[in-house]
């Protein structure tokens, strides 16, 4: 229960603003494989995190996502350890790195990623203090879920369509109509995904679907 609650507090949390900057404690992976325990800034819109060994300390790294395999902070607001891993995406056109944050891992992995806000300018506004009042301002918009499966990275709203692509339909309708579930609802997609991860074996298998129902009523 305090698993499945925790999963739904992840994917369906309050919105908060990264503006403040806040260092918070966390671990990066380098694509290397080095491991680095200390505190990081994650700055979502510019798809880049900030590494320094401890408050004090004035030298601070940025790593791009091509340069960090993974990477995970406690984020004190909805007290979890939050869990961000480096996929290959094509939505632009070409093959690029991006941080996405995982709230189920398994063969059918559940995905969510920020859409900042863009600051407002007032026209004659100087560049050193629209580069502040972004700063200050930049704040999550909402998130974006996505589907990531063999490779594949799909927006939760073309669950459906992929899925019948991949011959999985008629399996997960049944599980569906047993238990009531819409393919619109973003709360029964995810124990739709959580099915197919029990089903397969793969781990990120959360057991007791309908304690999952409950605590995203919550």
């Amino acid at each position: 229960m305090k698993i499945l609650a925790t999963v739904f507090i992840v994917v369906f949390s309050c919105l908060h603003s990264f503006a403040d900057q806040k260092w918070s404690q966390g671990v990066v992976v380098l694509t290397s494989g080095e491991v680095k325990v200390g505190l990081l800034q994650y700055h979502p819109k510019w798809n880049a995190v900030s590494f320094k060994k401890e408050e004090k300390e004035l030298a601070v790294q940025t790593f791009p996502a091509n340069k960090l395999s993974q990477f995970s902070f406690f984020d004190d607001h909805i007290e979890v350890w939050r869990r961000f891993y480096t996929y290959i995406s094509n939505k632009r056109g070409f093959n690029q790195p991006v941080f996405y944050e995982v709230v189920i891992k398994g063969d059918f992995s559940l995905l969510r990623k920020e859409k900042p806000i863009e600051p407002m300018y007032q026209d004659g506004a100087s560049s050193a203090s629209s580069i502040n009042e972004r700063m200050i301002w930049e704040q999550v918009a909402g998130f974006d879920f996505f589907l990531s499966h063999n490779s594949n990275i799909v927006p939760l709203g073309s669950f459906k369509k992929y899925i019948k692509e991949e011959g999985l339909f008629e399996e997960l309708d049944n599980f569906a109509d047993i238990h009531r579930l819409s393919w619109r609802e973003s709360y029964d997609i995810v124990m739709m995904i959580n099915y197919l991860n029990c089903s397969s074996g793969s781990g990120g298998c959360q057991e007791d679907l309908e304690l999952t129902r409950l605590a995203s009523s919550n």
